[in-house]
């Protein structure tokens, strides 16, 4: 074997039983010098000094009589075939050695052209694997079954001892299994195995370069992690699962045999790995779709509930309760902006503890203040971090501001805050930059609604009070009505009328 350097023996007739024999280094053995020399030898007499001349080695016992030819295909050496007697010498001669020599060359075309079928058929087997996937890929958004079966299919096809796909985590830190054969996959699985990105395993090292990495002895390399759940791995490959220059994790798979991998099995391996990311990516981005369409579902409803609100508090109530559904439980509040004092008034807030007071804030200070002077939004991956964040809930870890903006006008800010650290995407500053500007229309829309409504109020007032003032006959019964109804109407304890006398006459108090 070229690979590992080493010599098998599959098939040895000793004292009327066949028996194997382990691999063993090729060395300074009879065996070896055959392999390398590619010459025929025998041995008939004194075989223990011949040996010692021919610089080789004997283990065991030596024989009397020796004989061997190596197989040959196409002037490389793939095996010998080897004769001895232990116990007489000159049993075999010249004729022996030809004899033997033309069986040799005949049992290496057997045995390549054996191994060339066997290899036609794996290659065959492999490449239907990785048709059969890319059906299932094409036909199915779900994940789980698909990465179930392909494991299955890689072990069971390809005569692998066991065969994993590990997934990263969002902030790209760990391969984290996602499937896995065998009693051992499930263990991981529940144990929610992970590796380091980049981390001394060949998971780690295949998933921090993006570059296939294939151990064939676990026992020779320092990259090899041994796992406690997969004793008998003496071989194992991992190939990335790209798509393009994005790392989406690694398919791992494992053999009890060393030098199990060979470049067919490593280029079969690449096209399921590339199939089996591009299924992944399929199913992330449907995944987002669905976030997206869900959300965008929820920003109408929340836009819908608010504008319906009687007055502009049960608005910004309604929004704050429904965004905080929306994200899941986090922290919201909703400040408008008091042009005169230039500060942000909180309106609205949902999910702060009862000794957490959320208080107003000068316009150009903290986080929702900046927001409100630059017209922004704000994202900040870890408050603790950012010398502008204002701490009003000690478990803050995670801020997004986005102004509220009406006809280039700031009206206010909108603030979400999380108990983790870079809790929120650019996707979710995107949603909460359209929920902005629908929530500012709305602001814009009640704010107008209730100076229609008051001015209605006025004039409904004042033709009330006018109508009742018509109705009086004689100047102090005017002037009692327009007193008594401007102290209803204003909520005074007391209105007093003074009227100018004429140049003779004294001044009047109407009470």
């Amino acid at each position: 074997d070229e690979r590992s350097n080493s010599i098998s023996i599959p098939f040895s007739y000793e004292n009327g039983q066949v028996i194997s024999i382990d691999s063993f280094p090729l060395g300074e053995g009879l065996t070896s010098i055959l392999i390398r020399t590619r010459q025929p030898l025998m041995i008939v007499e004194d075989t223990e000094n011949r040996v010692m001349q021919l610089g080789a080695k004997i283990v065991g016992k030596p024989p009397k009589s020796w004989m061997g030819a190596p197989m040959l295909i196409q002037n490389n050496p793939i095996g010998a075939l080897i004769i001895q007697d232990l116990d007489r010498e000159h049993v075999f001669n010249e004729d022996d050695l030809k004899f033997f020599n033309t069986l040799a060359g005949q049992v290496a075309g057997v045995i390549h052209n054996a191994a060339l079928l066997d290899e036609s058929h794996q290659r065959a087997l492999q490449l239907e694997t990785a048709a059969e996937i890319a059906r299932d890929i094409s036909g199915s958004l779900n994940l789980d079954e698909l990465l179930m079966k392909a494991v299955g299919l890689i072990r069971e096809r390809f005569d692998f001892y066991h065969a994993a796909i590990f997934l990263l985590d969002l902030p790209g830190e760990f391969a984290v299994i996602r499937e896995a054969t065998g009693e051992a996959g499930v263990q991981m699985k529940r144990a929610g195995h992970k590796i380091g990105v980049g981390s001394k395993s060949i998971v780690g090292f295949v998933t921090g370069r993006g570059e296939p990495l294939i151990v064939n002895d676990t026992g020779k390399d320092a990259t090899y992690y041994a796992n406690p759940l997969l004793p008998d791995t003496r071989a194992e490959a991992a190939i990335p699962l790209r798509v393009g220059d994005r790392i989406l994790g690694a398919l791992d798979v494992q053999s009890t045999k060393p030098y199990s991998f060979s470049e067919d099995n490593l280029r079969s391996l690449q096209i399921l790995a590339d199939q089996l990311a591009v299924a992944v990516a399929n199913t992330e981005l449907f995944a987002e779709t669905q976030e997206h369409l869900s959300q965008h579902r929820l920003l109408h409803h929340i836009t819908s509930t608010a504008a319906s609100g009687t007055t502009l508090e049960e608005a910004l109530e309604s929004a704050v309760k429904g965004l905080q559904v929306t994200l899941g439980g986090d922290r919201v509040v909703i400040m408008l902006l008091d042009r005169e004092k230039k500060m942000l008034e909180v309106k609205a807030s949902v999910g702060y503890a009862d000794d957490v007071m959320v208080a107003n804030v000068e316009v150009g200070r903290g986080v929702t203040g900046w927001v409100a002077a630059h017209k922004r939004p704000l994202r900040i991956r870890d408050v603790s971090e950012d010398p502008r964040y204002i701490q009003f809930s000690p478990n803050t870890r995670s801020e997004l501001a986005v102004p509220l903006i009406y006809r280039n006008e700031v009206l206010g800010v909108l603030n979400v805050e999380s108990e983790q650290v870079d809790a929120y995407t650019e996707n979710d500053e995107e949603m909460l930059g359209t929920l902005g500007g629908s929530l500012a229309a709305v602001i814009a829309n009640a704010r107008l609604f209730e100076q229609i409504r008051a001015q209605s109020e006025r004039e409904r007032l004042v033709y009330d009070v006018t109508s009742k003032i018509r109705r009086s006959t004689d100047i102090q019964s005017i002037l009692m009505t327009t007193a008594s109804e401007i102290t209803r109407v204003t909520g005074a304890r007391f209105t007093k009328i003074e009227v100018k006398p004429s140049q003779n006459g004294e001044a009047k108090d109407i009470q």
